[in-house]
């Protein structure tokens, strides 16, 4: 699952048949297009005995966007059905909050021209929309290391698998000349910090230092989400030292914990009118082998597909079932093209930059392949292109008011030599609607980072910030290995969700 929330259904019904007046309730069955083919029921209302009831109870439903979901709504007599009628979820969730569908009869209860209507309301649920918010201050952050005092914090969750990287939640502002720091109030989705049981969160206070690729880690500590609501551990916590030692009198204190009733999700925003555009970006350098080698990441095979039409396949897929349109931008960098077969540090395999879109799963692993064949693979990886291309067309959706989040998904060796560059685009795509989802592609013959795994996952850095010394805003980069069998596509935009949700917050 990737971009889901938790909805309500309110229901109502008009017009019952007499025999309703003695009790009847609506329940709920769900089926998912493309797994058993069977609905399984998900809920019901309470009982009313009226020919017109309004229920009370809500039922909650798990809305998957890129899922096609079937509900079935059932009226029942005791434990007789006596009508029914099915929908799908995203038509109703997406195009309007509240819909009245006349109910077919089963086994003849009323005449189809007088059929009862059975009304849906679609709710947030209080689950989905719920927040928290913190606030934070430090005392006796002196560091005789650090000349010009400039304390922030990172809030992080930390993962169960020891190969999932910690999600960073919040990163604070710096606050110049200051050792004793209290730090703006933020809110967080509170189903980010709880997701996990236990829900292991990390606070992380760092010195912010100029001109220095790292900054000075004063101290962390480790807590639960449930510790810090009940606060059976107090409001003070010790900050240890990177070697596990507490430092005296060195301490973060949590100044606000409290809940918001009501955030805005990123379901929520798409409902809203929220636009998404994906793209993805296809590593086409030497660092990957040459189209005709067998050993090759984009060897071309007559009956098999190469790694990268692996990838490139389930992540397309995933796209075209979230966009009905079934559209995506591709493009490609580091290759030389035709005619003139010169190097182009960005192309789209439509060959029109200014029309890369292509419809369809289909169409876009024919665009693929017809790629592959003609180019020459060149120049060593570098991401600054197809990053800079999507942060000029966010800015230009911020300024003309276009409501639109921009996904893009680079499927790459990860091979890269200078990643400089590539994080100064990283860090300003950070403070724009922006997700960037490196997917790393390698072999025995072609490892990925060329056998160095951190030249790619450095990018994941809570502490990041440009060469001109502009902090991260937020994490927006999702780091996954592609591995041949193993599903990943859905995980990755599962994170997107998390992203785009915090981008919400902060702007």
């Amino acid at each position: 699952m990737s971009f889901e929330d938790i909805i309500g259904l309110k229901l109502s019904c008009s017009d019952l048949p007499v025999v309703c007046t003695s009790g009847s309730q609506i329940r709920i069955f769900a089926m998912i297009d493309g797994e058993n083919q069977r609905f399984t029921q998900i809920g019901q209302t309470e009982l009313l005995t009226s020919r017109n009831p309004s229920f009370k109870d809500i039922v909650p439903v798990v809305f998957v966007l890129e899922q096609n979901q079937v509900l079935k709504f059932s009226l029942f007599l005791g434990e007789k059905e006596i009508g029914s009628v099915e929908t799908g979820l995203k038509e109703l969730v997406m195009n309007s909050p509240q819909l009245y569908l006349p109910m077919n009869s089963t086994g003849d209860q009323w005449d189809p021209d007088d059929s009862p209507l059975l009304g849906i309301e679609v709710e947030e649920s209080e689950q989905a929309l719920n927040g928290t918010k913190i606030q934070l201050k430090a005392c006796h952050l002196q560091a005789d290391e650090v000349i010009n005092a400039a304390p922030y914090f990172t809030l992080s969750r930390i993962h169960s698998s020891i190969e999932e990287f910690p999600t960073l939640l919040y990163r604070s502002e710096a606050m110049n000349n200051t050792t004793n720091p209290k730090w703006t109030e933020f809110v967080v989705p509170t189903k980010a910090l709880t997701s996990l049981t236990p829900s292991v969160l990390e606070i992380a206070v760092y010195h912010f230092i100029n001109n220095k690729s790292e900054d000075y880690l004063i101290g962390k500590f480790t807590i639960t989400f449930f510790q810090l609501l009940n606060g059976s551990l107090g409001n003070k916590f010790m900050l240890h030292s990177q070697n596990g030692k507490k430092r005296e009198n060195v301490y973060v204190e949590v100044v606000k914990f409290e809940s918001v009733p009501k955030i805005t999700t990123f379901v929520g925003a798409i409902r809203a009118g929220l636009k998404l555009h994906f793209t993805v970006a296809i590593d086409f350098t030497a660092n990957n082998g040459g189209q005709n080698e067998p050993d090759s990441l984009h060897f071309v095979h007559p009956h098999y597909q190469n790694f990268y039409s692996q990838a490139l396949y389930e992540m397309s897929t995933k796209i075209c079932q979230i966009d009905k349109l079934q559209r995506l931008s591709l493009l490609g960098f580091g290759a030389k093209i035709p005619p003139r077969f010169e190097f182009s540090p960005l192309f789209s395999l439509t060959g029109d930059l200014n029309n890369s879109i292509v419809r369809g799963t289909d169409n876009i692993m024919n665009a693929y392949r017809r790629t592959v064949m003609s180019v020459q693979p060149y120049a060593p990886t570098n991401y600054v292109a197809p990053i800079h291309h999507i942060i000029k067309m966010a800015k230009v959706a911020k300024k003309t008011g276009t409501k639109l989040y921009f996904v893009v998904i680079i499927l790459t060796n990860g091979a890269i030599k200078n990643s400089k560059e590539s994080m100064d685009m990283i860090v300003s795509s950070s403070h724009l609607p922006i997700s960037i989802v490196f997917v790393a592609i390698g072999n025995e013959k072609h490892p990925i980072g060329a056998g160095d795994h951190t030249r790619i996952t450095s990018f994941i850095d809570p502490t990041a910030k440009s060469s001109e010394n502009v902090p991260l805003k937020r994490q927006n980069v999702i780091y996954h290995e592609f591995k041949t069998g193993k599903p990943f596509a859905g995980k990755c935009l599962k994170e997107v969700n998390l992203q785009g949700t915090q981008w919400l917050q902060s702007n």
